[in-house]
């Protein structure tokens, strides 16, 4: 990764980190407030958190924004996975991470409209 690179990653890094710290708690109050009481409780869904924070998932988006691949999939596995490793050392692999973008969603069009 080139130095201008390097800088304007973690500018983002830092601005989606200070946005989500703020947006979280209120996200998850909504989330719990309107989600569906089940009739019947259900204790075999596992529910695993992601090794991955979500601002660095919106981070490794943006980011994709900004470069001239025109798929994210060759963005992911020619420049995430290869050159972000160090500075995303819980990265997931591609499938994984489609996977979590989903979640990613939510937040990312209020950064969006904030920014």
């Amino acid at each position: 990764m080139l130095e201008k690179d390097i800088d304007l990653l973690i500018s983002i890094f830092c601005d989606v980190e200070d946005f989500y710290k703020q947006f979280e708690p209120e996200w998850r109050k909504i989330l719990v407030e309107s989600r569906p009481k089940p009739l019947i409780e259900k204790s075999n869904k596992r529910n695993r958190w992601s090794k991955l924070s979500l601002s660095k998932a919106m981070t490794i988006i943006i980011m994709f924004h900004k470069t001239g691949y025109r798929t994210f999939k060759g963005y992911y596995t020619r420049q995430v996975i290869p050159s972000m490793r160090k500075y995303f050392p819980s990265i997931l692999s591609y499938n994984k991470f489609i996977t979590l973008m989903k979640t990613c969603l939510f937040p990312l069009f209020f950064i969006h409209k904030l920014v």
